[in-house]
């Protein structure tokens, strides 16, 4: 930002092919010392917190459109009109943003340039999201005129895909149908809806999947080809062999943990009450629990693993209830599970660490679905 005496700094922002523009503030490039507005999707003029790490969905948005779509929760959307209608427009409107600082007192604010023009272009970088690894991001190669392309291999029987924008979860692209098997209208970029286009194939198949984007119309393409077969990766033939564990906790039904290469992971932080607790279950079968053999199980005292068997209000493990986890509401965890391999990869041993920082792998574990919030 551009620092015009009087503690006041300023940046031209310039509106991209979404109509809308998100950011943060970082203090000296530090992205674990970013100014935030604490909620999502901010309007100006709302208390500035910070500076502290911040994930990326806590950010004001400069929103050019002329409708807001609203989810009415039974499958209906609302159009409605934006609140905020100075700051409508159209890609290459310019805005300005404002810092200012008066002591502890920081204030965001911005207003639209009017008559003022930037180039009408999307050079952002576009990934695919594919459940073949997990959802790691892919890049695609960029044609330089819109047109990204990427190829993928199959790794079991089938494949679901999103396509991510510039690394960032808040931009996915979807199919407007879930499960879509063709190219559908492309919808988005905005937080991931739970929709996802549907690669038919096999292990080992190979497909080149095209997006298109043309920035002055905004209109989209996508199409994939089957391009060939070949050999599976080893590391992934690997994880399709290893079994699926998944959390069932008090925040929410169940969340699959990640294969790391070491351990399974799953990325929890704390709610108001600072404490949450869980129990595992294989493939997602109630009837195959395993659980701790004591009541609120911590890696700080001697217990076992015990199951897998059908486990109603039995023991669990609990992240908050010893002082030894020095828990605080927004506290981060990683959760940790440990299998025996040659013991069909038994459950060993479950622990938790507190995850200082480390900003950018949890915006990505996030994204792909692998982090929750307790209550």
């Amino acid at each position: 930002m551009e620092h015009l005496g009087n503690n006041i700094y300023a940046f031209t922002v310039t509106l991209g092919p979404n109509r809308w523009e998100r950011f943060q503030i970082c203090l000296d490039s530090d992205k674990d010392k970013v100014l935030h507005p604490g909620a999502g999707w901010a309007e100006k003029s709302v208390k500035v917190l910070g500076p502290d790490p911040c994930l990326s969905n806590l950010s004001w948005v400069i929103d050019g459109q002329s409708s807001i779509s609203v989810p009415t929760g039974e499958g209906m959307v609302l159009e409605l009109a934006n609140p905020a209608v100075d700051d409508v427009g159209e890609p290459g409107d310019q805005y300005r943003v404002m810092l200012s600082v008066q002591g502890k007192w920081r204030t965001v604010d911005w207003e639209k340039l009017e008559g003022e023009k930037g180039p009408c272009v999307d050079d952002a970088a576009y990934y695919v999201s594919g459940t073949w690894n997990d959802g790691a991001l892919e890049e695609m190669r960029s044609d330089g005129n819109g047109t990204h392309t990427v190829e993928v291999t199959l790794s079991r029987y089938g494949g679901l895909f999103t396509l991510v924008r510039n690394r960032d979860f808040g931009q996915v692209l979807f199919p407007e149908t879930s499960f879509a098997t063709n190219s559908d209208t492309v919808l988005g970029p905005e937080p991931s809806s739970g929709h996802c286009w549907v690669i038919e194939g096999v292990a080992g198949d190979k497909f080149e999947i095209k997006f298109s984007r043309i920035a002055a119309s905004d209109e989209r393409t996508i199409s994939w080809s089957k391009i060939g077969t070949g050999e599976v990766a080893e590391e992934a033939l690997a994880l399709v062999a290893r079994p699926e564990f998944y959390l069932r906790g008090s925040w929410d039904d169940m969340a699959r943990m990640m294969w790391t290469g070491d351990f399974y992971q799953f990325i929890l932080e704390l709610g108001p009450s600072a404490t949450a607790s869980f129990d595992l279950l294989l493939s997602g079968d109630s009837a195959k629990c395993f659980y701790p053999s004591v009541e609120n199980a911590t890696p700080h005292e001697r217990h076992s693993v015990l199951g897998p068997d059908f486990s109603v209000g039995g023991a669990q493990w609990s992240i908050g209830t010893n002082k030894a986890d020095d828990a605080a509401p927004g506290g981060r965890y990683q959760i940790r599970l440990r299998v025996d391999d040659d013991d069909g990869f038994r459950p060993a041993r479950v622990d938790w660490v507190p995850m200082s920082g480390q900003v950018e792998l949890i915006d990505d574990l996030r994204g792909r679905g692998f982090f929750a919030v307790g209550l």
